[in-house]
């Protein structure tokens, strides 16, 4: 039962006994009665006087657990005190059974104490309110953190911020930014594996801060304007580590390509290199003033046409053996090719080449001849003299080497169809500037997001690998040294690099920045600047560095790795020093301090990479 208030209430704390009671009050039902005293606000015993009545009978007891005796079964009075209490007094019933009576007390309240307990609570609040309305009166910051290497890089790192030694905030990035603080002192805690913790202290005022933070250590340094002769200090270069030491000439475009014509793949680069330059003369001289007829031919028709000497001697006569919706293939009367292999080229590029590279400027409709090629290193080839009056064949068209495999002459339709639409977007804008580098790097990447090759892979195009990048003798990557980026010198490795410095911008920067370099008036190497904010030899030294820590797993930085693939191989280290591509050299640690000497061949205005590595 529980007794609350003047009225006591039977409650179910009552426990029923298997017997029948007797005792003391001469064969009388009787029943047992414990009272518990409980407080009304927080259920905790209290020490009180309980009395029990009835007429010609009364009991008094004390404690917060009272037990009585046996009493003979009827109605009892009941009365609780305790000090600091209101008296409680009640009524219950006693039945043939034990029985367990709570009683809850009211504490004595003290109208003084609580009108004084009001007007504290009173004060608070007005106090809470008006804290909070000056908290609300106070503009409230933001601090916007970059976080750099030490190679100016943007570094993905953990920045904690404190305020009183206590955390108030936590993020991660290469830019963060931290909303609505109070002005005040501030602790940041910047954390990346493999660098110097950062600590800096700062005081935020009334207006939003702005910070850019340089992150020491890391495995990649890179330096500008030295000479040869001068020393480049490693740290701490440890026995089980080496260093790859990246030297090359800043001064990029100022190469003049000279060709040994007693080499054939020599002589072909040249012819190469001469069909670009005459390109560049051709768009100067007559731009847009194209002699193309619209392309009107029905199948088994045949036509003459003119080819470079270079390529092959004389002219050839071809029948048209395959239409598509954006191509007419012409075949070499003196040869014959199975009709399955030319469908699948006119489907390829109906399907895959001329979607992917279709432009605005672009030609929707294509000539292209197939024939056999004087030699077999040709596998195709464009010519803008074709554009233009008494120049070429006045048709806007490519020619492919009929010898070579199904898969090369797919992956040589995107590449020549590429530096088709390239020369077509130039003199329609007219960019007279030297971006043959860059529209070789464009037709050879266009080849890899066609499918036909994979950066991945190993061989040749037959087979869908990237020899322009990994063969010994001709790939980019072991021929680093011999490669001006900004000079198109016709040879296979500059191909290797060029499409692996667009691959590098595509994967940086989006294929936002590639429709710039196209569209633009201004040297590519402008656009590349305005658009990035970087110098552009300060983009060539991250790919560059790219091109060597894409293979070394442990150093994890966006700037100097390949998202979209992975290298296969690191450059290779080279036995002669020259000034005109990258020299890649190799130093052993020995768990001291390493000091490198330029050698003084270089000259002057060199950049240097060095990037440290497990062995």
């Amino acid at each position: 039962m529980r007794l609350k208030g003047k009225v006591f209430y039977l409650v179910m704390l009552v426990v029923l006994l298997s017997f029948v009671l007797t005792g003391c009050f001469g064969g009388e039902d009787v029943a047992e009665l414990t009272v518990q005293v409980r407080d009304l606000e927080t259920e905790e015993e209290v020490e009180a006087e309980v009395t029990v009545f009835k007429e010609g009978y009364e009991t008094t007891e004390q404690g917060s657990n009272v037990q009585f005796g046996e009493f003979p079964t009827g109605e009892y009075e009941l009365k609780v005190e305790a000090d600091g209490y209101e008296t409680n007094e009640g009524v219950v019933v006693l039945e043939e059974e034990a029985s367990i009576f709570t009683v809850e007390l009211e504490k004595i309240v003290d109208e003084a104490s609580v009108e004084q307990t009001e007007e504290k609570e009173e004060v608070v609040d007005k106090e809470k309110e008006k804290a909070e309305k000056i908290e609300e009166e106070v503009e409230k910051v933001d601090l916007s953190l970059r976080l750099f290497d030490i190679n100016q890089n943007e570094l993905e790192t953990e920045v904690s911020l404190k305020l009183d030694g206590k955390l108030k905030d936590e993020a991660s990035g290469i830019e963060v930014i931290f909303e609505d603080l109070k002005p005040g002192d501030y602790k940041i805690e910047v954390e990346r594996e493999g660098y110097d913790k950062l600590i800096k202290e700062i005081n935020l005022g009334a207006k939003d801060k702005e910070l850019d933070l340089n992150i020491e250590g890391g495995a990649v340094q890179q330096y500008f304007s030295l000479e040869g002769g001068e020393e480049v200090v490693i740290e701490d270069l440890a026995a089980d580590e080496e260093a790859i030491i990246g030297i090359f000439n800043s001064n990029l475009g100022a190469y003049e390509p000279t060709f040994d014509l007693d080499n054939e793949l020599e002589r072909l680069a040249k012819v190469e290199y001469d069909v670009r330059k005459r390109g560049l003369e051709l768009a100067k001289e007559y731009g847009t003033e194209f002699a193309v007829s619209e392309s009107n031919y029905s199948l088994g028709q045949a036509k003459e046409f003119k080819i470079s000497d270079d390529v092959k001697e004389g002219t050839v006569t071809a029948t048209l053996d395959a239409i598509g919706d954006h191509i007419y293939l012409f075949v070499d009367l003196e040869e014959e090719i199975d009709s399955k292999k030319l469908e699948r080229l006119v489907k390829e590029f109906d399907n895959n080449i001329y979607p992917l590279l279709a432009r605005e400027e672009g030609v929707d409709e294509v000539v292209v001849l197939l024939s056999e090629f004087d030699s077999p290193y040709i596998t195709s080839y464009f010519d803008p003299a074709d554009l233009y009056a008494e120049q070429g064949n006045e048709e806007f068209m490519f020619y492919l080497n009929s010898t070579r495999e199904e898969n090369t002459l797919l992956s040589s339709a995107v590449r020549q169809y590429q530096h088709l639409n390239f020369y077509l977007e130039k003199v329609a804008i007219d960019r007279n500037v030297n971006d043959v580098w860059i529209d070789e790097g464009l037709a050879h990447a266009a080849q890899i997001l066609a499918g036909y090759i994979d950066s991945e892979y190993e061989g040749w195009s037959d087979k869908a690998g990237n020899g322009w990048l990994y063969d010994d003798d001709f790939g980019y990557l072991n021929n680093t040294e011999k490669v001006d980026l900004l000079v198109h010198d016709g040879s296979l490795y500059f191909s290797g690099a060029a499409s692996l410095f667009v691959s590098y911008l595509y994967d940086q920067y989006g294929v936002e920045l590639i429709d710039s370099i196209v569209v633009a008036e201004e040297d590519p190497r402008v656009v590349i600047e305005e658009y990035t904010g970087k110098d552009f030899i300060k983009v060539y030294t991250n790919w560059i560095t790219a091109n060597v820590v894409d293979s070394i797993p442990e150093i994890d930085n966006r700037r100097y790795n390949y998202s979209v693939f992975d290298l296969q191989e690191i450059p290779g280290f080279s036995e002669r020093f020259s000034a005109l591509g990258v020299n890649y050299i190799k130093v052993e640690g020995e768990g001291e301090t390493v000091k490198f000497e330029i050698p003084a061949e270089f000259g002057e205005d060199l950049g240097v990479v060095v990037i440290n590595r497990k062995k």
